[in-house]
Formats: C-alpha cells, sequence, structure tokens
C-alpha cells in the first residue's frame, strides 16, 4: 500500500513539472530561430521562408544513369507480369496459358 501512494504521487509530480516546464516560456528560442520560427508581434512564433541546402549535388552524389520516364514508347508491363504479380484473377480468361486482362486489371496496368 506505501509503495502504491509513493508511486501515485511520484506521478502527479513528474506531470506538474512536465506541465510547468512545458509552458514555461513563451519567447522565442534560438532553437526556434534554427528552425526557421522567428517571433511576432504578439509574441508567437511564425515560419520564415529559407533556402535550403541539404548539401546534395546530382554530379557529385547522384546515380550515373538517368532517371527512368515513360517516354519513348517503352513497354512497362504486359499481362504476363501482371498475372505474375497478382494472380490469375486479374485474368478475365486463360486461353493456351495466354491471360486476357479483366478491364480494371488493364485500366491499371496502362496507367
Amino acid at each position: 500500500m506505501h509503495i502504491t501512494k509513493t508511486l501515485v504521487i511520484f506521478s502527479i509530480f513528474v506531470l506538474v513539472l512536465g506541465t510547468v516546464v512545458g509552458c514555461s516560456s513563451t519567447e522565442s528560442s534560438d532553437q526556434d530561430l534554427k528552425r526557421g520560427y522567428q517571433p511576432t508581434d504578439d509574441g508567437a512564433s511564425a515560419p520564415v521562408e529559407q533556402d535550403v541546402d541539404s548539401g546534395f549535388q546530382p554530379q557529385a552524389h547522384g546515380f550515373s544513369f538517368p532517371n527512368y520516364t515513360n517516354e519513348g514508347g517503352v513497354i512497362n508491363l504486359t499481362p504476363v507480369e501482371m498475372q505474375r504479380m497478382f494472380g490469375e484473377r486479374v485474368c478475365a480468361n486463360i486461353v493456351d496459358e495466354t491471360c486476357t486482362l479483366t478491364p480494371p486489371a488493364r485500366e491499371w496496368m496502362e496507367q
């Protein structure tokens, strides 16, 4: 019983302390400025537009091959790949191991 009472008192103390510390300052701090916030006239903080540079340079840090595009008449998927990925449920019918896609499957494939 004594341990339970002590635990309850300690829990209440921690909650009160957390509330006091969390609400103790309405002034902007250096951390706010580092995060891109600046104080407003009413004492709140407002976001600031900043130029941000992550240091990533595509020539130095990127892949040596170009990004993939759908240009140039590339065939991305065929009914064979659709059947391999999703199973026979994408086939409206199968004749001589050739899958004829359902209309929703064909629409998804052609996106």
